[in-house]
């Protein structure tokens, strides 16, 4: 029996703070082909247009990055609103 890497959530409020991942977020998103899901599209969306509060959940195995999402908390037409990115797993090798 093969003991598998632990999965460990990270949570990062800054695109600042998720610098040191650009690289695997960016695999990722080129993974599935998608430009929208990359770091720096992210990044530059929320420079322009965000608002509220930033949360990007990082998911990893052992020190690899396997998925990532990143939300924004918005107070200003509800108690809480969530508007989620699409959540872009490593496929299977």
């Amino acid at each position: 029996l093969i003991a598998a890497p632990a999965l460990q959530l990270r949570v990062l409020r800054s695109f600042a703070g998720a610098e040191p991942l650009a690289g695997a977020w960016d695999q990722l998103a080129a993974s599935h082909g998608d430009l929208f899901a990359s770091f720096d599209w992210c990044r530059i969306w929320w420079r322009h247009y965000g608002r509220g509060r930033l949360e990007i959940y990082a998911a990893f195995e052992g020190k690899e990055l396997i998925g990532l999402v990143p939300l924004v908390v918005a107070l200003d037409c509800c108690p809480v609103k969530m508007l989620a990115a699409e959540l872009h797993p490593v496929p299977p090798a």
